[in-house]
């Protein structure tokens, strides 16, 4: 992140995959905020489950790979050591936003394709 000089940042763990609109609908997203602000967008679970299901900020229902933050350093949370360490940085990404958010309903993000859980 340090290295980053775009204006926004994105996520996506190495198992993880982009739709192929991805970067179309953040873009569409961020070019209409008249502020900057993070965005989380849904991502789709290697459960099926197209997360986030409501829009709150909890462990399990938000993750790293649907966040879109400005890129701004001071503005931006820290991963911990935890297996949840991607909420972490979520939330405390957004709380430095004072909770503000916007929610973006279109999945950019799949969870280990070809892979489904039993």
């Amino acid at each position: 992140m340090q290295e980053a000089h775009g204006d926004y940042l994105v996520f996506n763990d190495d198992d993880d995959i982009f739709t192929s609109f991805a970067l179309r609908s953040i873009r569409f997203a961020v070019d209409r905020q008249p502020e900057p602000m993070p965005h989380l967008f849904r991502f789709l679970t290697h459960y099926g489950i197209r997360a986030w299901v409501y829009p709150r900020v909890e462990q399990g229902n938000v993750g790293g790979h649907c966040l879109v933050a400005p890129n701004i350093p001071s503005r931006l949370g820290q991963w911990t050591c935890r297996y949840e360490g991607d909420f972490d940085f979520v939330s405390e990404t957004v709380n430095k936003w004072d909770g503000r958010v916007v929610w973006r309903p279109e999945v950019i993000a799949v969870a280990r394709p070809g892979q489904v859980a039993a």
